[in-house]
């Protein structure tokens, strides 16, 4: 799982709601900017907290060169473009604008 945005995800959800709760309350902008500065601080290291905790819980998953989908599809790459083929119940492999061949 890719979770290298998540911290920046979460101070920037976390800071949105914090200057918005500022400019309710009617803070000076002074105490805004301080607010705002202890809130990307403690949202950061959060956003880092819960990184981690995605990453040792969620093992990653490597790509391969020939991936198998849900369907029984399987993604083959040719040096040209990366088609997708499907083996139907006959026996015959469809390609994404091919005819159908006979698989022995």
């Amino acid at each position: 799982m890719k979770t290298k945005l998540v911290p920046a995800t979460v101070m920037l959800l976390g800071c949105s709601v914090a200057v918005v709760c500022t400019y309710i309350n009617g803070y000076t902008l002074e105490e805004m900017v301080k607010v705002l500065f202890v809130a990307l601080l403690l949202f950061l290291i959060l956003g880092y907290i819960i990184k981690i905790i995605i990453d040792k819980n969620i093992p990653y998953v490597e790509e391969n060169e020939d991936a198998v989908a849900d369907e029984g599809a399987v993604i083959e790459k040719s040096g040209d473009s990366d088609e997708l083929a499907e083996e139907t119940e006959d026996g015959m492999v469809v390609t994404e604008g091919e005819t159908t061949e006979e698989v022995e």
